[in-house]
C-alpha cells in the first residue's frame, strides 16, 4: 500500500527561506591536517579574503565566531548556515567542493548530482510541453488518518481502512471524519462531525491539451524572490500565459513536503489564480542532443505531463540550386510598364531533377506569382507570369519549385533590380 500525506504546494508564496543541516568535515576552519578549510580559504586575522567578504556583506561577528569574540574560533558547522548561497547544507557544500574534496573521505553519502542531471541554465530554450488536464474522479484514503485532520492515499487492495471515492472533481476536497466519511460543504454543515478538508492531490485546472510550444527565456541561479533566495529562477512563457520555474531552498522543501531541489512550475500572471506542478531533479535530465523532464502527477494542477528541448536541432535541408530561371533578371521600372512576362525553368542537365506532376512554384516573394505553369519536358516548364511592382524590392531570391509526389524540391536564383 502506498502512501502519501497531502500538503498545499501554494503555501510556497508564503514561506520562509531558512534552515541548517548537521555535520561538518573539520570542526574548526584551522583544524588540521592540510590547515583544514585555510588550505584554499584565506582569512589572515581579519584581512584575509573570505573575513573581507564577510564583513563587507555585513554578516555580524557571531554569525562565524563563538560569542562574537574574535579569534580562531570559527567552527567549520557555521558555513552550512548560509553556504552555498540559496542551497545550504553539508552534503551541498561538500558537492560545490568538488569530487576530490577531502570533505568526500568522512561525507561519502554526499556524492555528486548524476552527469546527466540538468542545471538550471538548462531551463532555456525552446520547449515542447505536453499536457494532460483531465482530473483523476476516484480518490482511495485511509479513512483512520481523518480523525487526525490529515490524509492518506492508499492502494484499495489489502488496507482495512482504505475507502474510495467516486466522481471528486473539486480542487478542495472535504469530508466527515466519521463513518460513512461523506463529502461534505464547510460552508453548509450541519452534522454532528467534523468536516475536514484537504486539496484534491488529482485536481487539474481547465487548461491546454496536449502538445504546446513552450519558450524559457532566462534562468539564473540564487535569485530574491519574493523575498527570499531561490537556488534557481526560470521564466518565460506558453502563448500569452507566463510560466515560472522556481527551486526553493532545503527548508523550504521540507516544508512543503517535496524533496530538496524539486523544480515548481507556476503558470499564471498572479499567485491568486496560478497552477502549478512539479518536477524532481532526477527528472531533469540532458543528453547529447536534448534536455527534458517528467512531472510528477500528484498535486500538478496544469496537467503537465513532460517536456523536451533539441539542443541540437537539425536545420532545414538546403536547397541545392540546380535551376536555370529565365529571365533569370526583373526590372523593377519596367514592370510598370508590362507587369505579365513569359517565364522558362530549366532543371540542369547533371543535376538529376525531373519534373513530375502536381508542380507548384515559390518565388521567394509575395510580389511575384505564376498565373499558369505547363511541363513540357522532363526538365521543363514554361509559364505565364506577373509582377506587383509597387511590392517588387530589389534583391536576390530564391525560387523553389515543388514537384512529384512525393514531393520534392529544386531551386534557382531571380534577381530584382
Amino acid at each position: 500500500m502506498k502512501k502519501l500525506v497531502l500538503t498545499g504546494v501554494l503555501l510556497f508564496a508564503a514561506l520562509l527561506f531558512a534552515g541548517t543541516q548537521q555535520g561538518y568535515a573539520y570542526e574548526n576552519v584551522t583544524s588540521t591536517p592540510d590547515g583544514g578549510c585555510l588550505a584554499c580559504h584565506t582569512f589572515a586575522g581579519g584581512s584575509g579574503a573570505q573575513h573581507t567578504a564577510h564583513t563587507s556583506a555585513a554578516v555580524a561577528c557571531d554569525s562565524c565566531h563563538a560569542g562574537g569574540v574574535a579569534g580562531k574560533n570559527v567552527a567549520s558547522s557555521t558555513c552550512i548556515v548560509c553556504h552555498p548561497t540559496g542551497d545550504v547544507g553539508a552534503c551541498n557544500l561538500v558537492v560545490a567542493h568538488g569530487t576530490s574534496s577531502s570533505c568526500l573521505t568522512c561525507h561519502s553519502a554526499c556524492t555528486p548530482p548524476p552527469a546527466n542531471q540538468a542545471e538550471c541554465a538548462d531551463w532555456v530554450g525552446d520547449w515542447k510541453f505536453t499536457y494532460d488536464n483531465t482530473t483523476t474522479t476516484n480518490i482511495c484514503f485511509d479513512n483512520s488518518s481523518i480523525d487526525n485532520e490529515t490524509f492518506t492515499l492508499c492502494d484499495n487492495d489489502t488496507a482495512a481502512n482504505c475507502q474510495c471515492l467516486e466522481d471528486v472533481t473539486a480542487q478542495q476536497l472535504c469530508l466527515e471524519d466519521i463513518d460513512p466519511f461523506a463529502q461534505c460543504d464547510p460552508d453548509n454543515y450541519s452534522g454532528s462531525a467534523n468536516c475536514v478538508c484537504v486539496a484534491n492531490p488529482f485536481y487539474k485546472a481547465p487548461g491546454p491539451n496536449g502538445v504546446q510550444d513552450v519558450s524559457i527565456t532566462q534562468a539564473l541561479d540564487n535569485v530574491t524572490f519574493l523575498g527570499n533566495t531561490a537556488p534557481c529562477l526560470a521564466s518565460g512563457t506558453r502563448g500569452t500565459t507566463p510560466v515560472t520555474i522556481v527551486q526553493p531552498d532545503n527548508d523550504t522543501a521540507a516544508k512543503l513536503g517535496i524533496a530538496n531541489l524539486t523544480y515548481i512550475v507556476f503558470e499564471g500572471a498572479t499567485f491568486d489564480n496560478v497552477t502549478f506542478a512539479e518536477i524532481l531533479p532526477a527528472n531533469f535530465t540532458k543528453d547529447n542532443d536534448s534536455t527534458q523532464f517528467t512531472a510528477e502527477t500528484l498535486f500538478n494542477s496544469i496537467g503537465l505531463v513532460s517536456g523536451i528541448k533539441s539542443d541540437n536541432e537539425t536545420p532545414p535541408p538546403v536547397c541545392e540550386q540546380n535551376l536555370r530561371i529565365i529571365p533569370g533578371t526583373i526590372f523593377k521600372l519596367l514592370s510598370f510598364v508590362n507587369p505579365f512576362s513569359l517565364f522558362v525553368i530549366i532543371a540542369e542537365r547533371d543535376s538529376g531533377v525531373e519534373f513530375d506532376r502536381p508542380i507548384s512554384i515559390d518565388w521567394g516573394t509575395d510580389a511575384i506569382n505564376d498565373l499558369i505553369h505547363i511541363k513540357l519536358g522532363k526538365r521543363l516548364i514554361f509559364g505565364f507570369g506577373f509582377a506587383r511592382p509597387f511590392q517588387l524590392v530589389a534583391d536576390d531570391y530564391i525560387v523553389t519549385v515543388t514537384y512529384g509526389d512525393p514531393a520534392a524540391e529544386a531551386c534557382g536564383e531571380l534577381t530584382v533590380r
